[in-house]
């Protein structure tokens, strides 16, 4: 077992095949560790940083592997070479990837990345699913490093038909949904069209017409009129295996009123973007068209339903379970790691309760 250190676009567009091997065989794997998905988000974001893949492997096999990248970047003001994950900012859940077997390939990554932290450097990886075992492979190991929760990403067990599902659901939601259909029909002839595959593709200048005049757009959180974030999804949409795109859309006389484009992999339907034009409010679209993509998971027999981030209070109509994801920082073992630590997880939060209780007031 050795760990292999990957800085050429090259060397890592040769893994594929065994990348993507290894993340089949990776419990709990998700489309944004596929090698496709990595690739592209390095093709398009990745300029005037270090790619930096770390490789466990048995001959040819992959076991364990870490899609990293170090760039320069104040962190809370302090410059620092900071290596991050491969995805970052565009991936909502993100980790090593191993096979599951062992917990010493995970604890080879480890040792290889607190070795790497001297001087000026420091490791941050956000998003990493607080029980996956690369949190617990690395107990027991010394260092300075902090750890805390990320984000809270909601998601549905398919485990159930959808009718046992249903039940579940408030009485009054379950009325808005169907009768929704009833405010369609009073602006015109309307439809459910599903996309999957290569087809997602040639809807794309749609998809970013309607976030471009959605709100939003006015607030700042539209993801795909950004160019590079257009160019990624370009790139994304055309790869239907390990990952297939899913669109669902919903057309009122022939117009795309509402969207939601999602990945399938692994069984979970990961609902990535959406949006709706203003001024149909009244039809409810936003939450309808997500209503339909939650059956249509339970439709396909999928394994799960996964909101991703977003707006948490909105989701809760669905009474999704929740998963919550961790940031782990490791920092040098010198006076600046440790300053650091102290005030980025130390006084940081306390400043942050302070403010909560002083608007209370």
């Amino acid at each position: 077992m050795r760990v292999d250190v990957i800085t050429n676009l090259a060397e890592f567009q040769a893994l594929e095949q065994s990348w993507n091997e290894c993340l089949a065989a990776m419990p709990g794997g998700n489309p944004f560790l596929c090698h496709q998905w990595l690739g592209a988000w390095w093709d398009i974001y990745g300029s005037g940083a270090e790619l930096m893949v770390l490789v466990v492997r048995e001959g040819q096999e992959i076991l364990a592997a870490a899609p990293l990248f170090r760039t320069r970047q104040p962190y809370y003001g302090v410059p620092m070479d900071q290596i991050l994950f491969v995805g970052t900012q565009t991936c909502d859940r993100l980790s090593f990837l191993d096979r599951g077997l062992d917990p010493e390939p995970l604890r080879a990554l480890w040792r290889h990345l607190h070795a790497l932290c001297k001087g000026r450097t420091l490791v941050r990886l956000e998003g990493v699913p607080q029980d996956h075992p690369m949190l617990a492979a690395s107990g027991g190991m010394s260092g300075v490093w902090a750890e805390e929760d990320s984000s809270h990403l909601p998601f549905i067990p398919v485990d159930r038909s959808w009718d046992e599902y249903r039940k579940g659901l408030t009485h009054k939601f379950r009325s808005e949904m169907r009768t929704r259909v009833k405010v369609f029909a009073g602006w015109g002839d309307w439809s459910l069209d599903t996309s999957r595959g290569g087809e997602v593709k040639h809807h794309l200048d749609d998809l970013v017409s309607v976030e471009g005049a959605s709100a939003k757009q006015h607030a700042g959180a539209a993801f795909l009129t950004d160019r590079r974030n257009r160019e990624f999804m370009a790139r994304l949409l055309v790869v239907t295996e390990p990952v297939e795109p899913v669109l669902l859309r919903l057309l009122v006389a022939g117009k795309l009123i509402a969207y939601v484009v999602g990945f399938i992999h692994g069984g979970v339907f990961c609902a990535y973007n959406t949006a709706y034009l203003p001024g149909y409010e009244k039809g409810s679209p936003g939450k309808w068209i997500m209503d339909r993509a939650v059956e249509f998971a339970f439709a396909e027999k999928l394994l799960e339903f996964d909101f991703l981030r977003g707006e948490f209070g909105y989701k809760e109509r669905w009474q999704p379970q929740v998963r919550v994801s961790r940031r782990r920082v490791l920092f040098a073992v010198n006076p600046l790691g440790w300053a650091l630590r102290a005030a980025v997880f130390g006084a940081r939060p306390r400043l942050k309760r302070l403010r909560r209780r002083s608007g209370r007031r």
